[in-house]
């Protein structure tokens, strides 16, 4: 299952498709606590809640007013390069979300919170917490 879900990112990308800072992808590839394989019954839970996540989105059952904030890397493979996050984006604003918002990272990939800007990335989720509040 593994193979499945990360290793297409892995065998195209190395560690490398978890961010552009080499310095912490050496870290975690070095980290004998990382780098573990999802149990089966987490990958169930996991594409669980995807799932109905998605019924939700398609079923118009998202509150209109909850504020929600999409954030990527528009290199992260995840999210297929960015494409993905905006297609969700669009979709809750087609439903009807009235608080949606979107930034994609220019060039950071799926650990945006470790990219070399993250300082930037905490900052913009800061200052969308500040102002929903």
């Amino acid at each position: 299952m593994n193979s499945l879900v990360i290793g297409g990112f892995e065998k195209q990308m190395g560690k490398a498709w978890l961010s552009k800072n080499e310095e912490n992808v050496q870290k975690y590839a070095d980290d004998p606590l990382s780098g573990f394989v999802f149990t089966l019954n987490a990958f169930y839970h996991m594409f669980d809640g995807m799932s109905k996540m998605n019924a939700q989105e398609k079923s118009g059952n998202i509150p209109k007013e909850l504020p929600i904030f999409f954030v990527a890397g528009s290199e992260d493979p995840v999210g297929n390069n960015g494409k993905g996050v905006e297609t969700v984006f669009h979709r809750y604003q087609e439903k009807g979300a009235k608080n949606a918002k979107i930034k994609l990272y220019e060039g950071d990939r799926h650990e945006i919170l470790n990219e070399l800007d993250r300082e930037v990335v905490f900052g913009d989720i800061l200052s969308w917490i500040e102002g929903i509040l």
